[in-house]
């Protein structure tokens, strides 16, 4: 009985020390600089995500890869568990990528298409896909706050168009005309363009507050957004009712917030009712 008892004393301090080598082994790793690095990239690895919002609401946690299908532009989303789903450009609000990226819908010209923002303001700057080729994000176009977009031309016929699509601010429509701001200044004019917008704006939001008063503009919303509701009950010309109660719902939402309603969301309402004169006429009351 003693001797097992020895044996077994033995076998617990053999085991004990063991244990005690390995967690000092462990402790020096911790402390060593490519185990910090791996915890850090670890910790980032686990953090970062694509995040995509529906026009919806929904938000969705997962990959995504953008998709061109002749004129047609879609989102395939894969989320955790490996379940896919394909969104319609229509569908997304927003996406912002793993790194920190924002890409949303954008309307260059009479075609809609994903941007990926560089900037954004009254004048925003996004990079996109032009329409015949397969590289995305290989050409960029500066959108108005009015809803206006030109793609940016080389240096050959800039200051012509530059300086004609920014003529709402004339000192920097100028800068551009004598060639005191070029191509190579692109930053610099986006600048320029929303600081005097800005000014202008703020000139203008104070008389504006004044003749209309907050209250009054919300009770005549709720109004607006019945009739509309009503409108669209009844409305047998307007196709895909559910996808345009969820539009007109965010965009009644953003009106009542006091927020900007985006322009690609007004185009998309506008063009959804189209068929009905009423919706028609009392979507583009509420929008003005």
């Amino acid at each position: 009985m003693i001797f097992v008892c020895r044996r077994y004393y033995s076998y617990l301090i053999q085991h004990s020390l063991k244990f005690r080598l390995d967690l000092m082994s462990l402790k020096y790793l911790m402390k060593t600089p490519i185990y910090i690095f791996l915890m850090i990239a670890f910790a980032a690895q686990a953090q970062a995500q694509n995040t995509i919002v529906t026009l919806k609401g929904d938000t969705l946690n997962g990959s995504f890869s953008l998709v061109k299908k002749g004129t047609n532009e879609f989102v395939d989303f894969t989320d955790s568990d490996r379940n896919k789903k394909r969104y319609r450009l229509f569908d997304i609000k927003q996406i912002t990528t793993e790194d920190g990226e924002t890409i949303e819908p954008i309307k260059v010209g009479n075609r809609y298409t994903f941007g990926k923002v560089v900037s954004k303001d009254y004048l925003s700057l996004y990079n996109y896909r032009s329409e015949n080729s397969n590289v995305t994000f290989n050409q960029q176009v500066l959108i108005n706050y009015d809803g206006s977009s030109l793609t940016v031309p080389g240096a050959i016929g800039f200051k012509k168009t530059v300086s004609k699509f920014l003529k709402k601010c004339p000192d920097v429509s100028q800068k551009v005309s004598d060639k005191d701001l070029d191509r190579d200044d692109l930053e610099q004019i986006i600048t320029e363009y929303n600081g005097c917008i800005k000014a202008l704006s703020e000139g203008s939001s104070t008389t504006e507050s004044v003749k209309t008063p907050i209250p009054v503009q919300k009770l005549g919303l709720q109004t607006k957004e019945t009739d509309f509701n009503t409108l669209l009950k009844y409305a047998d010309s307007v196709k895909n009712k559910a996808d345009v109660a969820d539009m007109f719902k965010d965009v009644m939402q953003k009106l009542s917030n006091n927020q900007q309603v985006p322009n690609y969301l007004k185009e998309l309402i506008t063009n959804a009712v189209s068929s009905d004169t009423k919706l028609s006429a009392l979507i583009k009351e509420i929008l003005k």
